[in-house]
């Protein structure tokens, strides 16, 4: 069986139009832009600046938004695994039936299909 290649560990951090990983130091870049950078070198996650479609400014939020979300997500995908845990208990403690406002059933499978699709399960 194969075993599974890991993302570079996060926090990433964003640098105009880069997204770096493995930063935990303080390094400048020409320009007296700094950037948290390992001791040796930072590794190059993500380049947004590919695109002919996007302006620079666009490649720069685009990749604060890389960042952010990854540096986000673990804890995000917890929490939503918590809410839907508790969520399933206290239905199930106030007998929800069919006769409610609220879909459940597909309310649950709804929250399920995107905790799946966050873990990468499809």
């Amino acid at each position: 069986m194969a075993t599974k290649t890991e993302h570079t560990p996060t926090p990433w951090r964003a640098w105009g139009d880069e997204v770096y990983g493995q930063c935990d130091e303080t390094a400048t870049r020409p320009g007296n832009t700094t950037l948290a950078v390992k001791t040796q070198m930072a590794v190059l996650v993500c380049d947004t600046s590919m695109s002919l479609a996007t302006s620079l400014e666009q490649d720069d939020a685009n990749a604060a938004f890389i960042a952010r979300a990854c540096n986000s997500h673990d804890a995000l995908l917890a929490a939503c695994e918590e809410l839907l845990e508790l969520a399933a208990e206290a239905m199930v403690r106030a007998n929800y039936s069919d006769n409610t406002n609220y879909d459940t059933g597909a309310l649950l499978a709804s929250a399920i299909a995107a905790l799946a699709l966050a873990k990468g399960e499809m």
